[in-house]
């Protein structure tokens, strides 16, 4: 915190700029689950690890599926990183939303509800422990 200000090191340089200063899908979930760093290319498979979340038999899933067990809503109750090659999303379960920061910034969304596009159609799915639930509330 910098005269009541957050700023965040990106490329090894401090962001000043404020049209630079918003989250992204990556960035979103790394401030809220106090991750500090994860080296190139930072994708979800790496959140994932920087936080020990767990397989869950939920990896490489077509969207299609993913979608019918958002709208069943099927899945083990807790709380989860989603990511596909593109995109990194977190996942609360227990009341079946997603929550993404993306173009037009923060979006909490019933998941069933939320069209999933995937670059190569497939989503991988990790458990986070408990420990991780304040940061949802």
């Amino acid at each position: 915190l910098i005269n009541d200000r957050y700023y965040f090191i990106y490329g090894g340089k401090l962001e000043t700029n404020d049209q630079m200063r918003g989250f992204d899908c990556t960035s979103f979930p790394m401030a809220l689950l106090s991750i500090p760093s994860v080296a190139p290319p930072g994708y979800g498979k790496q959140l994932c690890d920087a936080v020990g979340a767990a397989k869950c038999d939920l990896e490489q899933v077509k969207s299609a599926d993913l979608g019918k067990r958002f709208k069943d809503n099927t899945i083990l109750g807790g709380i989860y990183i989603l990511f596909s090659a593109g995109h990194v999303m977190l996942y609360n379960s227990d009341i079946n939303t997603l929550y993404e920061f993306n173009y037009g910034g923060f979006k909490a969304t019933p998941a069933g509800q939320r069209q999933l596009q995937a670059q190569q159609d497939l989503w991988w799915m990790r458990k986070l422990g408990e420990t991780y639930r304040p940061s949802f509330m």
